[in-house]
């Protein structure tokens, strides 16, 4: 039985559908918020948030949510293709390159560039809209799971 909320009492429209899933985290992000101003911080995190939306959109992806230094994207939403998994990695591959020309105000230890650390998967997922909670789609199951779990795994500057 699916269930409603009082702002939204429509019924899900979600579905099972096949994704592939990126996720993405700032690396050492906990520290740098730290050490940083947190207005410094925060411009850090915006000039992100960006470059993710930039990225991902260029190599067909999109993004379902973004969470402070996170990002969770998702390929195929609009139809599977061949090469959902392929543009996946290209588009971390971008992103980690990408993330070291950020600048901003503030100093990191010993002049560290940014980097993330990032997890990708494949399969079945239960995909529904999303809303201010949840993101622009709520990407649920095993398959995005995985994907944060290996990001997890991952070295900075590692997939």
């Amino acid at each position: 039985m699916r269930s409603t909320t009082e702002d939204d009492p429509s019924p899900s429209a979600g579905r099972r559908q096949y994704l592939t899933v990126l996720f993405s985290d700032l690396s050492g992000s906990t520290r740098l918020g730290e050490q940083m101003e947190a207005e410094d911080f925060a411009e850090m995190l915006g000039s992100l948030r960006v470059l993710c939306r930039t990225v991902v959109a260029r190599h067909g992806g999109q993004i379902a949510r973004i969470q402070s230094d996170g990002v969770l994207a998702i390929f195929g939403y609009d139809g599977v293709q061949e090469d959902d998994g392929r543009r996946a990695a290209e588009a971390a591959l971008d992103l980690h390159q990408s993330v070291g020309q950020i600048r901003f105000k503030g100093s990191l230890v010993s002049g560290e560039a940014l980097a993330l650390h990032s997890g990708i998967h494949a399969g079945v997922c239960f995909v529904d809209r999303g809303d201010v909670e949840r993101g622009r789609f709520e990407v649920l199951g095993d398959v995005p799971n995985l994907a944060a779990r290996l990001s997890d795994l991952a070295g900075p500057g590692e997939m």
